[in-house]
């Protein structure tokens, strides 16, 4: 078992509004060999019993199970599943009887279902469905009625739908869709609602849609979508509620097209053709806001446009064309499975495309009128393509490019001025965070993988900004610079406590750019604004930073 060795950044405090409160950013490298890729990619982060479990490559171990109490040295390899540098690759996390359960490979046995407790010893094979070699490939995971349901083969019956108590004797097979047929389970596509799990399977018409209640009696296929034997493949389920899903399927007469179930044959149908005739319209990426749920969806005369349902046909309609006549506003970056859209303080954030801006930021109260670009991030055509949101404190992360720093961490209050690119490590020139990208909140700190530099590659990063984030060696401090006026026009006075030892000061612009530089020998020094434009900036000055506004 490894440990992880890491670098801790160094800390810088940053004063809005009168409010202080500690910065602090912290690389966990996990894999250490400076090789040509030196990256642990730390992925499938999961909140369990008070700490946080993910999959991560290190040079010693290959991928394997990691563990984070959420301090360096409570930070390892929880357990070497497959024995040296080869890899057991877990994933598919979920809790369940107050375990955690996933898939993994050993090296002796396939892909099986594992559990653990959080400690060494009770990380184990939970059960051999496919004895031997062989794979089960267990997956697509949920739990209804106190069962975990799965899709596992036992190399007899083909992939099809188990169930488990939570004890090895009390997993088996659930369901065989086909009788003499092996394999009817998709394991691709599920979700629970109510009581119910909805999940494609293939009985005797094809790949269509079924629901099952946790008993054999209560399974069955919800409707024949593309009538015969071909599939109608259902897809990106999207519940609102315990009442209701939202899917996309295709058919004889239509494309893929927004379908909608409440858990029963008659409440199962075609909602809208969102695109007339057997083209696709493609719905994906819902979100629910405000009473109604979004989504994105091609109309064949618009492009890809953002889209608004309330469960009628009538109450399913294009709800604004951001990117006039046939383009789309939608850049197709994020998969169709992903919200890529964000609710955050009671609006929806997403990105779109308009020319001639590009993909930028823009920011909804679910009215057209209220709906418009929140900042243009990257000046030009080519845009930012702000993706992977996550909200955190007081503010929603993201990551963009601004054309000098591409997929970068950014984050934004909800205004303009307050959107910006996190900068991490005032000592290191302003060295940007690289493709970041599966952020968790975990322990009041924000939590996500990210390249800092050749020598790091792609880690682990923990990122605070609050005085109670549970880092010994962080705290909230009094500011001991004082800028005024504040707004500035023409000279503005910095302050301090005590007399400096040739202290330097930069003025930063928001994206971390150096504007201006200079030197500090007293206790107050007036320093001339006057040629820098008018905006929001930080004045650096060693560890503190002041926000600061400069007026025309």
């Amino acid at each position: 078992m490894k440990k992880s060795l890491s670098v801790a950044l160094s800390l810088s405090l940053i004063f809005f509004t009168g409010r202080s409160f500690a910065q602090t950013w912290e690389l966990f490298d996990l894999f250490t060999a400076k090789v040509p890729d030196p990256s642990s990619m730390p992925r499938y982060f999961t909140e369990y019993n008070g700490k946080m479990y993910f999959a991560a490559y290190d040079n010693v171990n290959g991928e394997e199970l990691w563990v984070s109490d959420g301090t360096q040295a409570g930070t390892q390899v929880l357990k070497d599943i497959r024995p040296g540098t080869g890899s057991s690759n877990p994933a598919q996390f979920i809790i369940f009887k107050n375990r955690l359960f996933f898939n993994a490979r050993d090296g002796s046995r396939g892909e099986e279902i594992w559990v653990t407790d959080g400690t060494p010893e009770g990380t184990q094979l939970f059960k051999d469905i496919n004895a031997g070699s062989s794979d089960s490939k267990p997956g697509d995971f949920n739990i209804l009625n106190g069962k975990l349901y799965f899709g596992a083969t036992d190399g007899i019956n083909g992939y099809e739908l188990w169930s488990s108590d939570g004890t090895p004797d009390g997993t088996s097979m659930f369901y065989s869709f086909i009788a003499g047929i092996a394999g009817g389970y998709n394991g691709l596509e599920s979700i629970t609602f109510g009581n119910k799990l909805l999940f494609v399977a293939k009985g005797i018409q094809g790949y269509e849609p079924w629901i099952t209640d946790g008993t054999v009696p209560g399974t069955f296929q919800l409707m024949d979508i593309y009538a015969g034997s071909n599939p109608s493949d259902p897809a990106l389920f999207y519940a609102v509620g315990d009442t209701m899903v939202y899917f996309v399927a295709r058919s004889a007469a239509e494309g893929k097209e927004l379908y909608v179930t409440k858990g029963t044959i008659a409440g199962t149908k075609l909602l809208k053709a969102t695109r007339p005739g057997t083209s696709n319209g493609s719905p994906k990426n819902f979100i629910a806001y405000n009473g109604s749920v979004f989504f994105r969806a091609d109309d064949g005369v618009n492009g890809t446009e953002l889209w608004v349902t309330v469960g009628t046909t009538e109450g399913t309609r294009i709800f604004m064309d951001i990117e006039p006549g046939t383009g789309s506003s939608h850049n197709g970056y994020t998969d169709p499975h992903d919200e890529d859209m964000y609710v955050f303080n009671e609006k929806l954030y997403f990105s779109a495309n308009q020319t001639p801006y590009g993909d930028e930021l823009w920011v909804s109260d679910g009215t057209v009128s209220g709906t418009s670009m929140l900042k243009d991030i990257r000046s030009g055509t080519f845009g930012s393509t702000a993706v992977y949101f996550k909200a955190y404190h007081d503010n929603l992360y993201f990551r963009a490019s601004d054309g000098t720093f591409d997929n970068q961490l950014w984050r934004t209050d909800g205004t303009d001025a307050g959107t910006m690119r996190m900068v991490c490590d005032s000592t290191s020139g302003y060295y940007p965070l690289n493709s970041t990208y599966e952020y968790i909140v975990f322990q009041d700190a924000l939590w996500f993988r990210s390249t800092f530099a050749k020598t790091a590659g792609n880690e682990l990063w923990k990122y605070s900004d609050g005085p109670s984030v549970g880092i010994k060696h962080t705290t909230a401090k009094t500011a001991s610079l004082k800028v005024y006026p504040n707004p500035g026009k023409g000279m503005i006075t910095i302050e301090l406590n005590s007399i400096p030892t040739n202290k330097s000061f930069a003025i930063m612009d928001l994206q971390g750019r150096q504007v201006m530089t200079g030197s500090i020998t007293g206790k107050s020094t007036s320093i001339d604004i006057s040629r820098i434009p008018a905006g929001l900036y930080f004045l650096d000055f060693g560890s503190e930073n002041q926000k600061i506004q400069i007026i025309k």
